[in-house]
């Protein structure tokens, strides 16, 4: 509940100063904690976050919907969409859309801001936390973005935790256990 409240928290000021619909849902509810790296999991959903806000016009929907499944040994699964009816991409553009400074349009960053260095970051934190991510997307209907990050049962030692990293300091929100 606490995640949630925290992604409602961030994304409802930005929907409302927009004119936008903001939908938040968790499809299942996750029994015990996890362990999860907090500070790469929230850049991911700021910069995805963002994006759909920025390319989405007055009067669309930006939605976040949370998942998790607990797996066999200990292991689990965080993950979330990010859909949006903004102004999505081509085919062509999907091809390098996680390419550092790569935007569709050449006036897309003067028009909506930002870079091009967002989906590229993300790209490199979901791939650095063995995530898997996935983007669809139409042209002119709008964009849903995947992302699926492994992580531990907070009911598990702290020795099972992946790459021997020592778990000091975690912070318990609700049912989400963030390093």
């Amino acid at each position: 509940e606490e995640h949630i409240a925290n992604i409602t928290n961030l994304l409802r000021p930005m929907c409302e100063q927009k004119g936008l619909h903001c939908v938040i849902t968790c499809r299942r509810r996750i029994q015990r904690g996890i362990f999860v790296d907090k500070v790469r999991l929230n850049q991911i959903i700021l910069n995805l976050l963002s994006n759909s806000v920025k390319c989405t016009p007055s009067g669309g929907t930006v939605s976040y919907i949370s998942d998790s499944e607990e797996l066999p040994g200990g292991q689990m699964r965080f993950g979330f969409e990010i859909r949006d009816t903004g102004i999505g991409m081509s085919d062509e553009f999907m091809n390098r859309i996680f390419t550092p400074f790569e935007q569709e349009r050449a006036n897309t960053g003067q028009h909506f801001g930002g870079t091009g260095l967002g989906l590229s970051i993300t790209h490199n934190l979901v791939h650095m936390l063995q995530g898997a991510r996935k983007v669809e997307s139409i042209l002119g209907k709008g964009s849903v973005f995947t992302v699926t990050l492994p992580c531990h049962s907070a009911d598990h030692p702290v020795a099972e935790v992946p790459d021997g990293k020592v778990v000091s300091g975690c912070v318990r929100l609700g049912l989400l256990v963030l390093m």
